[in-house]
């Protein structure tokens, strides 16, 4: 959505603690080669893993996105020299390409680099801070209701109760100023 409104975003994708690969010996998809030409991957060993289907995964906001299966052969599977590194299924090694692939990975590469970095060391000092507070002071692990329309109240009071906490600092900050540095009045002669 923001590569499509122009919108340079920065943060990880798909890497968090519910979508990153679980630590495994085997391969992930970053050793396969994308053949866009053949519509096709090539695997480590040299073999080809072919579109086998598809699939549509409902994302937030009601969106679907389109996932394009690719597949290697069950046999050439079985006699490849890193299958042992590679799948554990008796089917054959199969990815998933996400029909926003190329914007996920100019994305990835995108974050890596320098100026990107940087500007994303900054969520410290902004937003993080605000999810810090959030958990540590408000309590804000779970949510305590369920359902979308009860958990978006109840993050609306969290955010709402948080924009009056600054504006309180700020006002209170204003007013010490006041106080320990009052302004000189002119003295009448």
């Amino acid at each position: 959505m923001c590569a499509a409104e122009g919108v340079r975003l920065y943060g990880p994708c798909k890497e968090n603690y519910l979508s990153a690969p679980k630590a495994s010996a085997l391969f992930a998809k970053e050793p396969f080669q994308w053949l866009p030409e053949l519509d096709a991957y090539r695997c480590p060993a040299g073999d080809l893993l072919k579109r086998s289907g598809r699939e549509k995964r409902l994302r937030s906001g009601g969106r679907e996105e389109v996932l394009v299966r690719y597949k290697g052969e069950a046999q050439t599977c079985h006699a490849c020299p890193l299958r042992a590194q590679c799948t554990t299924s008796h089917k054959g090694r199969s990815l998933r390409r996400s029909e926003h692939e190329e914007v996920i990975v100019a994305h990835r590469a995108w974050m890596e680099t320098t100026e990107a970095k940087r500007v994303y060391r900054l969520r410290g000092q902004t937003i993080e801070i605000v999810f810090a507070d959030f958990k540590e002071h408000r309590g804000l692990r779970r949510f305590a209701s369920r359902g979308l329309v009860r958990v978006r109240t109840e993050l609306a009071l969290e955010v709402l109760v948080h924009n009056l906490l600054v504006v309180h600092r700020s006002s209170s900050q204003k007013q010490n100023a006041k106080e320990t540095h009052p302004t000189s009045e002119p003295i009448a002669a």
